[in-house]
């Protein structure tokens, strides 16, 4: 492999690289003839070195496009015409990527693969831990792994006793006691108090210990007499894109300058009346946003007390001349999206996994692109998010489906009370992932629906809402097929039942459901509605006495296969609300009057109804918008464009 890496020319062409690359998510816009030393995309096993070799300015530029599956091309088009003009560029040199890491195994992972997911090859990550952990590979040299990747290597280091030691020894409430500063994070005093008063505690508070700041003195020592340059990159953030390392190195000339960028780390840093500053301001910006060559980490000043970021970024800054290399909407870096939304201060634990659980029962057209669909989260590439993948097939044994990397469950018996009551002893999460076989989540709305979970582990969270109440004129409680239709206009939108076609539930409440006596459980499969999700919200409201929550999703990360069938009229593909000659409405009634009364007997004081919803960013990669519940007024355009229109979901997805 490292042949394979040799270099020649000034512009650090990378030669015979793409024999070995396949990656995912290529830039299919870029010229195939010849390709970009940062544009890594695979032309062929024939290519010769001339073949790769960049062509005239001229050939190039004018098939270069600008598109989001290759956001980086903007940059390379500029690269380009910055080379007619005697630029420079570092492709080629070496870049050390620092982590520091305790115990956060999947945020810890997640971190390295968006380091092995770099076009950019010369990448090094630089490992050390405060403590022993057993999840870090070390890795001598480039591999392609089984997804496509070239995983990069590590250089794992371990920090001395007397560094362990004093980590050990550290609690992170020393401001709290030193300070006054306010639990339980300790990094805060009240609000109301003087200007005086807060500079006086912000002094004091960088004084405090902060031991683990000793570990980048290792991590320096370590490269002192290597040659390339530095990015600091925490476990619980990411490299934003493929093309971040390849970027930044497009554009980075000079080992005698500090290189500052921005960085999404819950919101955009630096501000814009920052940007551009040779003068950083304290709070706005840290060593996320910086870039620096081996030969400067002199003038770092971590030191083993906190504020050591800001410490080391004003140090920089006053002993270098300070360059931003990209525009401002260009990120190296942004935070995972399971951190906290408002960080985790070096405090935040590591992110819990989910199972994903789904049925079927018949083997038909439907059949295959629902396999295909829970094949393909087994291999999220990105997240360790998703521990296994669940099948309950409710159909004959003997065709029972082969599917690759999912556990398939066999139930002998059609019966929708299965997928509640079979699943729990093979499932080792807390959250659990419950999705119809006609619909499909793209990542950025599980991670969506699991941010909003570990905020509410004990609500039930989902993007489709329904509503029973008690009918005025009846006394009987009434089940509404849409919570946005009700006579009296203030109760639209209120709802206090999530449905089980895409929702992540607690296993408490699994177990809940399973531990049902046998006449309701027989009710569910009798009743031709269908009403395991009626029973399951019932049985949750009346134990948990709240309501549940509805979430907004991103934008076009929601298939509904169902809509699809029906707006496309596809034979064969339709959901229990088709079924000619059947009353829905009338049937769901009957399912809610019966269970909830079973349920709550004499002791409907309240239904939880509710119209707060939860709101991801609707152009992001799953994070919340805010840990804030909104009124559901304010999220149906935004609801809406969760889903992907029907014109835009490609048939093989739903047949």
């Amino acid at each position: 492999m490292k042949k394979a890496l040799q270099k020649t020319g000034s512009n650090g062409v990378y030669l015979g690289l793409f024999r070995y690359l396949f990656l995912s998510f290529s830039c299919i816009d870029c010229p195939h003839e010849r390709i970009l030393p940062h544009n890594l995309e695979v032309a062929g096993s024939n290519m010769s070195e001339r073949s790769i070799l960049p062509s005239k300015y001229e050939d190039i530029s004018r098939r270069m496009v600008f598109t989001p599956r290759c956001p980086h091309q903007k940059e390379v088009r500029l690269l380009l015409e910055g080379e007619q003009r005697g630029g420079q560029h570092s492709l080629g040199q070496t870049v050390f990527v620092i982590t520091r890491t305790s115990h956060r195994k999947r945020f810890f992972l997640d971190c390295q693969r968006s380091i092995d997911m770099q076009s950019y090859p010369y990448i090094v990550h630089v490992v050390i831990a405060d403590s022993q952990v057993h999840y870090v590979e070390k890795r001598q040299d480039l591999k392609l792994n089984s997804q496509g990747f070239l995983e990069k290597p590590n250089l794992v280091l371990n920090a001395p006793a007397a560094v362990l030691q004093s980590i050990s020894e550290f609690t992170g409430q020393e401001p709290c006691t030193m300070c006054g500063a306010s639990p339980p994070m300790c990094d805060t005093i009240q609000d109301g108090e003087s200007a005086l008063v807060r500079a006086s505690f912000r002094e004091c508070y960088c004084k405090t210990p902060f031991p683990m700041n000793r570990l980048f003195q290792v991590a320096h020592k370590n490269l002192q007499n290597k040659t390339g340059f530095v990015i600091y990159l925490d476990d619980d953030n990411l490299l934003a894109d493929q093309s971040a390392i390849a970027t930044l190195m497009s554009f980075v000339n000079s080992q005698d300058v500090v290189y500052a960028v921005s960085a999404n780390l819950g919101r955009v840093t630096p501000l814009l009346k920052n940007f551009g500053s040779s003068q950083f301001v304290r709070g706005d910006i840290d060593t996320a946003n910086l870039a620096l060559h081996t030969r400067n980490l002199k003038w770092t000043d971590w030191g083993s007390t906190r504020c050591g970021d800001f410490r080391t970024v004003f140090s920089l800054s006053r002993n270098l001349p300070v360059t931003w290399p990209l525009s401002r909407d260009k990120f190296i870096q942004s935070s995972h999206p399971l951190r906290s939304v408002s960080g985790g201060h070096g405090k935040m634990p590591d992110y819990p996994q989910l199972t994903v659980v789904s049925s079927a029962y018949h083997v038909g057209p439907r059949l295959r692109p629902q396999l295909e669909y829970l094949e393909s989260l087994c291999t999220m590439k990105q997240f360790s998010l998703i521990s296994k993948v669940l099948f309950v097939w409710n159909g004959a044994p003997g065709q029972a489906p082969s599917v690759r990397n999912v556990e398939l469950l066999i139930s002998g018996k059609n019966s929708l009370n299965n997928r509640w009551q079979m699943i729990l002893p093979y499932i080792f999460t807390d959250a659990i992932l419950v999705l119809d076989d006609d619909v499909r989540i793209r990542p950025p709305g599980i991670i969506c629906l699991h941010s909003w979970w570990m905020q509410h582990p004990y609500s039930l969270i989902g993007p489709f809402a329904r509503r029973v109440e008690i009918d005025r004129d009846t006394g009987q409680f009434r089940y509404f097929m849409s919570e946005m239709l009700h006579k009296r206009p203030r109760e639209r939108g209120r709802y206090n039942i999530i449905l089980p076609r895409a929702l992540i539930i607690h296993r408490h409440w699994v177990s809940l459901y399973s531990g049902v006596g046998g006449d309701l459980l027989d009710y569910v499969d009798n009743q031709e509605a269908h009403c395991d999700d009626i029973l399951l919200n019932a049985l949750v409201l009346n134990a948990s006495r709240s309501p549940p929550l509805r979430v907004a999703l991103p934008a076009g990360s929601l298939v509904d296969c169902d809509d699809w069938g029906r707006k496309t009229r596809t034979q064969g593909y339709h959901g229990l609300t088709d079924q000619p000659g059947k009353s829905r409405q009338q049937g769901r009634n009957i399912c809610a009057d019966f269970i909830f009364s079973q349920v709550f007997g004499d002791r409907v004081d309240d239904l939880f109804l509710t119209e707060l919803t939860g709101r991801c960013q609707l152009h992001g990669d799953g994070r919340p918008q805010s840990n804030e519940l909104h009124p559901w007024s304010d999220d149906v355009s935004h609801w809406n464009q969760s889903f992907v229109p029907v014109q835009g979901i490609d048939t093989t997805e739903c047949l």
